[in-house]
């Protein structure tokens, strides 16, 4: 349940590192942090700093500059009636926008999603997104973190509509950027008896986050992933075989596709890639998924692996689509990310070639990227 112009993923945090997927970074080796045996005694790992806040229950934001404190089993828990969307007009590289980033997370209840489920099957794509972004549009917003630039900052007035809450924070400044939390009073008018419970938990929850939220300044892709010299890993596939990043050596390129059960971009860009991946097989040309949210909560949701494996067959995907670990999601690319889908490209060696790509495209639009790679790796 995603609109367009990224979906955005809520990223929930609470981590033990494991060593199985790493990506590695200049200067820094990939530590094995598991806990040691002396004399009967289990002597438990040191953790970062940035790791025990995780630990804790911070989620850390780097291309929004955010940090905040949630109950990410909460969260998990009903993650089904949670929408992430971004900032309409939000763009990090056009110095001449005054929005450079933001996101929404709104209560969507299960009326609404049986409306969007049944507007999801309307085959013209105009009046498809017509009503599933009149459906969405009817949930009940928690908060909103909009970013500005502060040379570009709006007046008051457009700050109210960009928020688009009723109560708006400023949270502070950071170099050129501007920083402003909005949240709406509680209201679960027109809800169930049932879902009122959930809607109060999740909203008190969303409050706390006012007195635990910090700022910094944020990182953009190109940032978090032009240091990185090699993507490697071992992870299982949702099959339960074992995957390494040796199977880049099979092609010349591989698009590597992070998505999430929830996100409908994700889900309906996927017979493109699998077309992409079957049609220029021959030109050596690859396709990896990653199930991004299977994994949570230090482990493998299987309710999710499920939903995701019956997802992929009926799409038709007959690409490779693994599961990550702590690493992968919390240090590596899915660590950078601020929504699905989002892809990258490797070569045969692992080593990470050309732009990020954040949302979806056309096949067209994919097949030019494709082919100019193609040209330029060796």
């Amino acid at each position: 349940m995603n609109k367009k112009n990224i979906s955005i993923a809520l990223v929930l945090s609470l981590i033990v590192i494991s060593s199985a997927v790493f990506v590695t970074v200049k200067n820094k080796q990939p530590v094995t942090k598991k806990p040691v045996i002396l004399q009967n005694k289990v002597v438990q790992p040191i953790l970062t700093p940035q790791q025990e806040r995780r630990k804790q229950g911070y989620i850390k934001k780097n291309s929004l500059g955010v940090e905040y404190k949630i109950n990410a089993v909460l969260w998990t828990k009903y993650d089904d009636n949670i929408l992430v969307d971004g900032i309409p007009n939000a763009d990090d590289e056009d110095n001449t926008k005054p929005v450079y980033g933001g996101k929404k997370v709104s209560y969507i209840s299960k009326d609404l999603i049986k409306q969007y489920e049944e507007a999801s099957k309307i085959k013209d794509k105009k009046e498809n997104k017509a009503k599933t972004s009149e459906i969405l549009s009817k949930g009940k917003d928690f908060y909103s973190i909009v970013v500005y630039k502060k040379d570009k900052l709006p007046s008051e007035v457009q700050i109210k509509k960009d928020v688009k809450c009723e109560n708006q924070q400023k949270l502070g400044e950071k170099e050129n950027f501007v920083f402003y939390f909005g949240y709406n009073n509680f209201n679960d008018k027109d809800l169930p008896d049932g879902e009122k419970v959930i809607y109060k938990e999740l909203y008190d929850d969303a409050m706390a986050i006012k007195s635990t939220i910090s700022t910094f300044k944020p990182l953009t892709l190109a940032d978090l992933f032009k240091e990185t010299n090699n993507f490697k890993f071992k992870l299982k596939d949702l099959d339960g075989t074992e995957v390494s990043s040796e199977v880049f050596n099979k092609n010349k390129l591989t698009m590597v596709n992070l998505w999430a059960t929830y996100c409908g971009y994700c889900i309906d860009e996927m017979p493109t890639l699998q077309s992409l991946s079957k049609e220029l097989a021959n030109n050596k040309f690859g396709v990896l998924g990653v199930a991004s949210d299977v994994y949570t909560k230090d482990a493998v949701d299987k309710s999710l692996a499920e939903k995701a494996k019956k997802i992929v067959t009926e799409k038709g995907v007959l690409f490779t689509n693994v599961i990550p670990d702590d690493v992968m999601k919390y240090d590596g690319p899915l660590g950078y990310i601020s929504g699905y889908p989002t892809s990258f490209f490797v070569d045969s060696n692992g080593n990470i070639v050309g732009d990020i790509i954040v949302g979806d495209k056309t096949k067209a639009e994919y097949t030019k990227i494709i082919e100019k790679l193609l040209k330029e790796v060796k």
